[in-house]
């Protein structure tokens, strides 16, 4: 029982652990795709505003060159004034105008600007990219402070006659919450989320959890794969693992007119938390099922083996000897009443098979006769009985004549034919309360049991016709042979000895062959011979 329910322990246990595999893998995956698919749509919308608003300043700041006269480039008052009437009444350059020669010196500027890195102009990129009359996006530079960074965008003026005047530069300021609103209100996760706005041409990265959005500079190369994927223009979604060691869902999306990248990263504790739920969930819930399973288990396989408990206690106690051998009770005939059919089959076997040795026990296996102990048993109890009652009993010894010469002449075959004949004669003098009983050879006692007033009479009448059921002749192997049989009769009642009883009637038997009478000769002891025989013995 103990076995069976651990196997079926082991089956729900398997099952739920097979079950929570296939689920989690099924999940995870799931999952991925749709935490890949959401981060993907997030950085292409935060990407794709971005590109708008570079794309409105620079139409802005194209329209803001044509409209400058070229002749204020060479008044600082009046270029000034202009600028800061512009500044005024647009809101996309949070950080300034400012406006330099085809050399890249400064010519004017609102506000003023007080950083000296802003006069390097002739080694801008934007500058560069304005003096050859094209759109671009600057590099990313750090503004009047170390705590701001601005993207400078640079258009080129021009006179009538098409010749570049000068450069007009609009410069946004990074942290200016209208620039990067969506990279500053959308969150990613509960708290282990990130959306970085990234320039590989920089080596700069910039957070959205940074208060003042301050610049940070990119990993080195090889030791974050994810930020390697960044630096060289990757595009798409997927899951990898930081050079901490933490599991990302990443998506990144180009913003095409600066050539940055927009990456968002959310953990995968956090994408994939409803895997742990599930898996919380699924071992309670397997654990409770299993004491559940176990409990009406255990009740059902207990009312299902309990008919096997009880015959198995039946079977010890038959064992023991504490109780008979008897049939096990059939309660179903399923599997189990099958066992105890056959169990019942069995010991009907083993029942008949032990009456068999008994029987073989107690009986002479050639005439079928009982034997020396089936007598020596029923003249003890005859003779207890005897002592109770008062009554007598008599003990007649034969012993055939002749017999050896069948033995000598034909051989112990015909001997056994001759017994089982004799045998067959005999049995028909007893009573039904009476005794014949084979001893040995060719020697037979016949327990006359109960005998009452004129006991001495009926025995000598038991004894001659012992004598006659001889006379007729035997054939035997095809020849014709007589035999006689010499009486020894013992009489006795409940003061004697069953021993000394057959040692009495033995003696007279040889007593009367030793004196050989013709035809039949007895010799009749009395029953204080007996006893005195017995006292002797």
């Amino acid at each position: 029982m103990t076995r069976i329910m651990l196997l079926a322990l082991c089956i729900v246990s398997v099952g739920s652990v097979v079950r929570f595999c296939i689920l989690s893998d099924f999940l995870r995956t799931d999952l991925s795709v749709l935490a890949e698919s959401r981060q993907a749509d997030l950085v292409a919308y935060i990407a794709h505003d971005l590109d708008i608003k570079i794309q409105q300043r620079q139409a802005l700041l194209e329209r803001m060159a044509a409209d400058l006269p070229p002749d204020v480039l060479s008044h600082p008052v009046q270029l000034h004034d202009w600028l800061q009437e512009r500044y005024q009444f647009q809101t996309l350059f949070s950080g300034g105008l400012f406006v330099v020669d085809p050399q890249g010196m400064p010519l004017g500027s609102f506000p003023l600007q007080h950083n000296p890195k802003l006069f390097d102009y002739s080694v801008r990129d934007d500058i560069q990219a304005g003096q050859s009359d094209r759109r671009m996006a600057g590099r990313i530079i750090e503004g009047r402070d170390e705590q701001q960074a601005v993207l400078p965008l640079a258009v080129s003026v021009k006179d009538a006659s098409g010749t570049i005047r000068g450069m007009l530069v609009g410069v946004t300021l990074l942290n200016d919450r209208t620039f990067l609103a969506p990279l500053h209100s959308l969150r990613l996760g509960y708290s282990g989320g990130k959306l970085l706005l990234v320039s590989p041409r920089d080596h700069l990265l910039m957070t959205a959890d940074q208060k003042n959005a301050g610049l940070l500079a990119t990993p080195p190369a090889g030791r974050d794969a994810l930020m390697d994927n960044v630096m060289t223009g990757f595009k798409g979604e997927g899951v990898a693992t930081t050079a901490d060691g933490v599991e990302m869902v990443y998506a990144i999306a180009p913003v095409s007119t600066t050539g940055w990248s927009v990456v968002a990263m959310l953990p995968g504790s956090e994408a994939f938390a409803t895997i742990e739920r599930v898996r919380q969930l699924t071992w309670r819930n397997a654990g409770w099922i299993m004491l559940i399973f176990l409990f009406f288990a255990g009740i059902y396989i207990y009312f299902l083996f309990r008919p096997l408990f009880h015959a198995a206690r039946q079977a010890e106690a038959m064992a023991s000897g504490e109780s008979p051998l008897a049939a096990l009770p059939v309660v179903r005939h399923d599997e189990l009443g099958h066992l105890l059919a056959a169990f019942n089959r069995l010991l009907s076997k083993l029942d008949a098979k032990q009456s068999e040795l008994s029987d073989m026990a107690l009986h002479d296996t050639l005439t079928g006769l009982p034997n020396r102990i089936a007598l020596s048993d029923r003249l003890s109890r005859e003779l207890a009985s005897s002592l109770q009652t008062g009554v007598r009993l008599a003990v007649v010894y034969l012993d055939l004549d002749g017999f050896k010469q069948i033995n000598d002449t034909l051989g112990h075959d015909a001997g056994d034919t001759a017994l089982r004949e004799v045998a067959r004669r005999l049995s028909c003098i007893p009573a039904p309360d009476d005794m014949l009983a084979r001893i040995g050879g060719d020697e037979f006692v016949l327990l006359l049991g109960k005998l009452g007033e004129g006991a001495e009479a009926y025995v000598d009448a038991m004894a001659v016709r012992c004598h006659e059921a001889m006379e007729a002749p035997f054939e035997i192997a095809g020849r014709i042979f007589t035999l006689g049989v010499s009486v020894g009769v013992a009489l006795g009642d409940g003061r004697c000895e069953a021993d000394a009883l057959l040692l009495s009637a033995d003696h007279a038997m040889y007593q009367a062959k030793k004196n050989r009478v013709e035809g039949y000769e007895m010799v009749k002891e009395s029953a204080s011979r007996s006893i005195s025989s017995a006292q002797l013995s």
